[in-house]
């Protein structure tokens, strides 16, 4: 199952989106999708260069994309990785293909952080909730 939506997926320019009742497995599908572009278990996900899965729960209002990625990403911060070297990928300056893994739609609050959900053609995003 999860190699046929992950192909699916990795064809798709504009994006998708996870709707369901709560308790479905929609955040536990997108931190799998990751994990598996993560141990190369996906081969269709190699489309990407970086997959980042973002939980809305925790975003803060006015803060940067880039900040809300390190600071959920244990590795990041490890790797003392640095906002503009994020904000680079993100903007399509490095010409690296992104999947953005927006988990949580459904508890973030409109308008709470507006740049968050601005479309990039550089980048593809997935949204649960």
């Amino acid at each position: 199952m999860w190699d046929n939506l992950a192909y699916q997926w990795a064809y798709l320019d504009l994006g998708f989106n996870f709707a369901g009742q709560g308790g479905v497995g929609k955040s536990t599908s997108m931190k799998h999708l990751a994990l598996s572009w993560a141990d190369g278990d996906s081969p269709e996900l190699t489309k990407f260069d970086f997959i980042f899965h973002v939980a809305l729960k925790d975003v803060k209002k006015d803060v940067p994309l880039e900040e809300i990625i390190i600071a959920q990403h244990s590795g990041l911060k490890a790797n003392k990785v640095q906002p503009e070297e994020i904000r680079s990928i993100l903007e399509g300056e490095t010409n690296s293909k992104v999947l953005l893994l927006l988990d949580g739609h459904d508890e973030y609050k409109t308008g709470q952080n507006p740049a968050l959900m601005r479309p990039s053609k550089k980048r593809a995003c997935g949204t649960a909730g």
